[in-house]
């Protein structure tokens, strides 16, 4: 996995390092507020923030500098938020500029087709973890309102 190069200025207040199985996604990536999908809900970062550890969802990670929005799908994992550092380990990451709208749109549908018709209960977990991955990449090529 290449690095990405969306460091920010060096001001920034916080400093973001995501990785993935594969390698860094993101190393020294520079922030001024960072909302973590949350195993209990989303959370909000700003400089100072009391350390807090928690489990990442299946969703978007939206990170701002200044007032640009940057949006990222993740597969789940855990983060950790210390001293102005939040450090994030998840199974996949995917900057939503890199993703094309109409082909995740696609595999939204198909994924809750999948979801509609699977049967067993194996074959129903799978189909919403496909799911939940494919809203996830689907919302991050959408802007944050």
């Amino acid at each position: 996995m290449e690095s990405k190069t969306y460091e920010g200025e060096p001001n920034m207040p916080l400093q973001v390092d995501v990785c993935a199985p594969d390698g860094w996604f993101w190393e020294n990536h520079r922030a001024d507020e960072l909302i973590i999908p949350g195993s209990t809900g989303f959370i909000g970062i700003l400089k100072d923030h009391v350390p807090v550890i928690t489990g990442v969802s299946i969703d978007v990670l939206d990170v701002r500098q200044k007032t640009t929005w940057v949006r990222v799908a993740v597969f789940g994992g855990f983060a950790l938020v210390m001293k102005n550092v939040a450090t994030i380990l998840v199974s996949a990451a995917f900057l939503g500029d890199d993703l094309k709208e109409e082909e995740e749109r696609l595999a939204l549908e198909k994924a809750e087709t999948s979801l509609n018709n699977a049967e067993g209960r194996k074959g129903q977990i799978e189909a919403m973890l496909d799911f939940q991955r494919a809203k996830a990449k689907f919302t991050a090529t959408k802007p944050r309102l």
